[in-house]
C-alpha cells in the first residue's frame, strides 16, 4: 500500500466565504413577523458561519488523500466505491516504464507534462517525488466480455502513462513494485531497483507518453 496526500488549502478562504453566504440566507428564511429584526445576533451568526464553513473545508478532506493498493496481480486505485475500482495488471506494465522523479517544486505533477492528455492519469495528490510508470488499468468489476446480460461492457484495456506523487521517497514504492513484477515473470523485472533509482531530478517539464 502506498499512500498520497495533499490539503487543499485554496479552498479554505472560499468555504468561508459560502459559509457566510449560506449563514446570511438563513437569516432571511428564518424572517417571520415573530422575529422581525435579522442579524440581531451577530456572535451568534459568525459562529454558525464559521462552523458551516468549516464543515465544507472538511469535505474537501475527501479528496485529499490516495491510497494505491499493491496485490499479486496488479496494482488497484479508485477503490473507494466499486463502480470506481481500476485495476493495473503487472503484466501490462513494462519493467523499463518505471522511472522514480524528484522535483524542486511543489509537486511532480507540475513538471510532468502528457503528450495526450486522455493517455495520461495522475493517480496521486500532490509531493515533491513521483513514481512514473506505464500500463493499461481495467474496471474490477468483472473480466471483459463477462458482463451480466443488459449490462454496459467493461472497457477494453488501453495502455496509458501514470503518475503517482508522493510527499515522501518513493523507493518503497518501486521496490515493492519490482519484487511484484519480478515474481509475475515481468521481462526486464529484476532490473527496476537500479533502472529506477535513485530518482531523477526533475527542473524543467518534461514531456510524457505516446
Amino acid at each position: 500500500m502506498a499512500r498520497s496526500w495533499g490539503v487543499h488549502w485554496g479552498a479554505f478562504v472560499p468555504c468561508i466565504l459560502i459559509g457566510f453566504f449560506y449563514g446570511a440566507i438563513a437569516e432571511y428564511v428564518s424572517f417571520t413577523p415573530r422575529v422581525p429584526d435579522r442579524f440581531t445576533n451577530i456572535p451568534l451568526y459568525v459562529l454558525v458561519s464559521a462552523l458551516a464553513g468549516l464543515v465544507m473545508v472538511a469535505i474537501t478532506f475527501a479528496w485529499s488523500v490516495r491510497t494505491v493498493l499493491l496485490f499479486d496481480g496488479g496494482l488497484v486505485f479508485l477503490f473507494s466505491q466499486k463502480t470506481t475500482t481500476r485495476v493495473i495488471g503487472w503484466h501490462t506494465v513494462p519493467a523499463a516504464s518505471v522511472r522514480a522523479l524528484w522535483t524542486d517544486h511543489a509537486t511532480i505533477g507540475r513538471v510532468v507534462r502528457p503528450r495526450t492528455r486522455s493517455l495520461f492519469t495522475s493517480i496521486g495528490v500532490k509531493g515533491r517525488y513521483g513514481v512514473l510508470f506505464s500500463g493499461a488499468d481495467v474496471a474490477a468489476q468483472v473480466p471483459t466480455g463477462q458482463a451480466p446480460a443488459g449490462q454496459a461492457q467493461p472497457d477494453a484495456p488501453v495502455v496509458r502513462t501514470f503518475l503517482f506523487a508522493q510527499r515522501t521517497d518513493t523507493a518503497p514504492l518501486v521496490h515493492a513494485m519490482a519484487a511484484l513484477m519480478r515474481a509475475r515473470g515481468v521481462p526486464g523485472a529484476e532490473a527496476i531497483g537500479w533502472t529506477a533509482l535513485p530518482p531523477t531530478r526533475v527542473s524543467t517539464p518534461i514531456v510524457v507518453g505516446e
